[in-house]
């Protein structure tokens, strides 16, 4: 049976578990049952359903949350070098 080339959560293809980990397209160690996740061998077995993905339970942000090292923030930049200075004042008291 083939697997197609899916990338995280799906129900498990061996079906012993509510979950299992697929990496591109191959099944791993890492099974989930409800909200416990443990790790169990793969079944040398061949699998005996397709992985269907599972709805991820965080919402996608699709970067929106990462800020860059590069990118230029004033404020941050300002209440960093404020801390700092505080710190260096107390630290030579």
């Amino acid at each position: 049976m083939a697997i197609t080339m899916t990338e995280g959560w799906c129900t498990d293809p061996f079906e012993l578990h509510e979950a299992r980990w697929i990496s591109a397209g191959t099944p791993t160690k890492l099974v989930r049952d409800g909200s416990v996740e443990t790790y169990e061998p793969v079944p040398s077995a061949a699998p005996s359903a397709l992985p269907v993905p599972m709805c991820s339970r965080a919402a996608a942000s699709h970067g929106a949350d990462l800020l860059r090292s590069d990118r230029a923030v004033p404020d941050a930049r300002s209440a960093m070098n404020r801390a700092a200075s505080k710190i260096l004042v107390h630290t030579w008291y």
